[in-house]
């Protein structure tokens, strides 16, 4: 039973774009566009994003460094490196946890972007909703790093204020 329900679901996509290839003149158009041309790009678009998903999930957290190199805290994502200065940075533990995310990622150990952290903004890169670090200078920040006590001692070095 579970093998026909997946050869159905297998070649739904099949059916319909066989479906749609067929049809005459007008029906087959959809916002002014052919609908062959929308369902291609569907059809195309579609695995495409899924594999994007797939790869945040897999490999986000993975990918996701803090270190501190040349008085900056530097944080590797899957895509980009973000830098922050951190001389007169206030950095600080915190048990806060993450409310609301405004935009950005939050997939299971992988949160990036905007969150509410108490009742304040905050940009974050974490792979865990609480525990972690904050550091408030000219944005606020919320970081977990894997070993907190000795992140907060090498940004004191680098001239951060930690408390």
């Amino acid at each position: 039973m579970t093998g026909v329900v997946l050869a159905l679901i297998a070649l739904a996509p099949v059916l319909v774009v066989t479906r749609v290839l067929t049809l005459p003149g007008e029906a087959a158009k959809l916002h002014g566009l052919p609908l062959q041309v929308t369902l291609l790009v569907t059809v195309i678009l579609m695995p495409v994003l899924a594999t994007w998903l797939v790869a945040l999930c897999f490999f986000g957290a993975e990918r996701l460094r803090f270190e501190i190199a040349d008085g900056a805290l530097v944080v590797h994502t899957l895509l980009r490196t973000y830098k922050l200065p951190l001389l007169g940075v206030r950095v600080q533990r915190t048990s806060a946890k993450l409310s609301m995310r405004l935009a950005g990622t939050g997939l299971p150990g992988f949160y990036t972007g905007y969150y509410l952290l108490g009742d304040q903004r905050a940009r974050v890169w974490a792979t865990m909703r609480e525990g972690g670090v904050v550091l408030d200078g000219p944005a606020r920040w919320f970081i977990t790093p894997a070993d907190i006590d000795g992140f907060l001692e090498a940004a004191k070095v680098a001239g951060a204020h930690v408390q």
